[in-house]
């Protein structure tokens, strides 16, 4: 077992690479996720993704704001329950007159229609866009005042109350008895574009990712690399482009020292769970028992 019965053998990662590589579909790949989602145009990923492999829809969630986001996490921290998670966030639209707010019967209909209420992953989608926005809330609810210029000029308390709010987000996540899936934009300001360096994740500041990295157990750069998946009657080989995730070691504490880092894996997150599961040496506790 990698972790203790009462976290509920709880994984935190995070997988980052360039727009429109992939993440959001690999995203749904996670056992019985429930997915935050920012960007409304991946709906359409999603949806299709589960039309393709069979499945009824995942669960899904668009949010808009920062505070959005913190009504999610309260009712997940409250209970692991979907149905609660939808009953929340819409009273709180409800109450601010939000135009997406559904009608009583349409929310019991959206929830009826749940293929499961207690979710295994998490899936945030993407952390880029939950940094930002809670930036953006910052600023809001504290105007920088504006350079010479005439253009905000923040301050260094600015800076520093966006970091304590995102490290207060990062143990609200890593405190949740669920696994949860950080997907991230990919920070390529750096100029490599090499496959096999992990660069870092895009943030409204570097040390956002920084944090983001060292609150997870693993940290996968996705890319798209050149395969060998045979050999022609030439002998000649045949070789395809797909998408890989290629992971930095693992914690110690983690995984073993023994098991050292990943390989390069298929972006698939059930299949990386059950390597875990089977490959990671057994706790001292479980030893033992």
């Amino acid at each position: 077992m990698l972790f203790h019965q009462d976290q509920r053998d709880a994984l935190k990662l995070v997988v980052y690479g360039h727009s429109g590589i992939g993440k959001t579909r690999l995203g749904c790949t996670a056992p019985k996720p429930l997915i935050v989602l920012f960007e409304r145009q991946g709906a359409a990923t999603i949806e299709l993704y589960c039309r393709e492999h069979g499945l009824a829809p995942h669960p899904t969630i668009h949010v808009e704001t920062w505070d959005e986001l913190l009504e999610v996490m309260r009712a997940l921290s409250r209970t692991l329950s979907i149905a609660v998670v939808y009953r929340a966030l819409n009273a709180k639209r409800a109450e601010e007159g939000h135009p997406e707010a559904l009608t009583d019967a349409q929310l019991e209909a959206a929830i009826q229609a749940l293929p499961y209420d207690r979710p295994e992953w998490l899936v945030v989608d993407s952390a880029t866009e939950a940094g930002e926005l809670m930036e953006a809330a910052v600023k809001r609810d504290a105007p920088p005042p504006k350079g010479k210029d005439g253009l905000p000029a923040p301050s260094m308390r600015h800076a520093v109350t966006i970091m304590d709010r995102f490290r207060a987000f990062l143990k609200g996540m890593r405190d949740l008895p669920l696994s949860v899936l950080f997907l991230a934009l990919r920070d390529d300001r750096d100029g490599t574009e090499t496959a096999d360096r992990v660069t870092r994740v895009r943030m409204p500041f570097k040390s956002m990712g920084e944090d983001l990295m060292r609150t997870t157990n693993a940290v996968g750069v996705m890319s798209r690399e050149q395969v060998e998946v045979g050999r022609s009657e030439k002998d000649e080989p045949i070789v395809e482009l797909r998408r890989m995730v290629r992971f930095a070691p693992l914690p110690s504490w983690a995984m073993g020292k023994e098991f050292g880092s990943l390989s390069v894996e298929e972006p698939d997150v059930g299949a990386w769970v059950a390597k875990l599961a089977t490959s990671a040496p057994e706790t001292k506790q479980a030893k033992k028992k």
